[in-house]
């Protein structure tokens, strides 16, 4: 792609004001995000804008899926989001900080895929969750939650152990998914 071709397809956008440094995982490379910010692939020096490329599609100040997530994520194999799942939580009800308590987030498995490191795990299983939650001590405090998906909410693709599903929410529900989950007990 020339840069003719590059600048005609992007176009910059205002950055949130708490970009945080971070080190994000591509591919078999690290690349470190202080004073620059990866953005779908480029890392643009992070001043007050960044360029986001229409490629991608849909509206810049809402892209279908979380900034944070890599690029070709969630899996193509992956499902729409449907059914009851469960989710262990630090409260009730479920504070939205618990959508960030993600491996990716917790800089936990850094040997595995980021795509994965950043979805929400779920079980759809109760039971399974339940053997987890009292094995784990970090998770021993936690209460279970249920949640009823709908496909629109995202995508989601069983992994690990056979109840265990990771779970890719869509950018439009992001900020209220945590009203999904009910808490149990």
């Amino acid at each position: 792609m020339t840069p003719a071709d590059e600048e005609r397809h992007s176009f910059k956008v205002p950055l949130p004001t708490d970009i945080s440094s971070k080190i994000l995982k591509r591919g078999s490379r690290r690349v470190i995000c202080s004073k620059q910010v990866l953005s779908f692939g480029y890392v643009q020096p992070a001043n007050d804008h960044v360029r986001w490329d229409s490629r991608r599609g849909g509206d810049p100040h809402m892209s279908e899926w979380p900034s944070f997530y890599p690029d070709d994520c969630p899996p193509a194999d992956a499902e729409d989001s449907q059914g009851v799942v469960f989710h262990l939580v630090s409260g009730d009800p479920m504070p939205p900080s618990d959508l960030k308590d993600t491996a990716f987030h917790r800089d936990a498995f850094p040997e595995e895929d980021d795509c994965l490191r950043v979805a929400l795990s779920c079980y759809r299983r109760e039971e399974e969750l339940r053997q987890i939650r009292s094995s784990v001590p970090r998770l021993s405090d936690r209460k279970i939650a249920r949640a009823d998906l709908q496909p629109d909410y995202g995508k989601l693709l069983q992994t690990r152990a056979p109840s265990h599903h990771s779970l890719w929410i869509r950018n439009q529900y992001y900020a209220d998914a945590n009203e999904w989950f009910e808490v149990m007990e």
